[in-house]
Parts: C-alpha cells; structure tokens; sequence
C-alpha cells in the first residue's frame, strides 16, 4: 500500500498526515524493543503515525525476534526494506 493513497487527514486530531518516520517501542513481556526510523504517515499536529501492512508485518517480525531471542533491551533502525 503506498502511502498517498491514504486518507490526509488525522482521525484523532483533524491535522494532516504527511509521509516521515517515527519510532516505535513494544513491551515483550520480558524486555523492550525499540524500532528508530519507522515509515509511517505522521500528523503534523499531534504526531499519531499510521503504518502501512507492510510496515506492521515487519514490526510483527522484529518483536517475535527479540522475544525469541529473550532480549530485555533491544533499540534498532528500522531495515530499509519494509
């Protein structure tokens, strides 16, 4: 899905979505993950960043990793190809 085919406008504040990056952070249970330089449709007004399927089938797939890997503190960069 790319990402101008989504809808412009924030459904939490009424702001605009423009493409950027972000980071996104994820309780394992068992330790954090923490993904820097996320893709993601950012309101320019209140920040709340929308992911693609793409984007969110690879976040899914880092978080597994980490847990399987039983990592208590994990901060990584976003691999470019999501």
């Amino acid at each position: 899905m790319d990402h101008s085919s989504c809808a412009s406008r924030c459904a939490v504040c009424g702001g605009t979505k423009r493409p950027d990056t972000t980071l996104f952070a994820v309780d394992l249970g068992t330790g954090v993950l923490v993904v820097r330089n996320v893709p993601a449709l950012v309101c320019t007004l209140c920040g709340d960043a929308w992911f693609t399927d793409e984007t969110t089938i690879e976040l899914e797939r880092l978080a597994t990793d980490a847990r399987t890997r039983g990592a208590e503190l994990e901060v990584i960069t976003m691999p470019s190809a999501a």
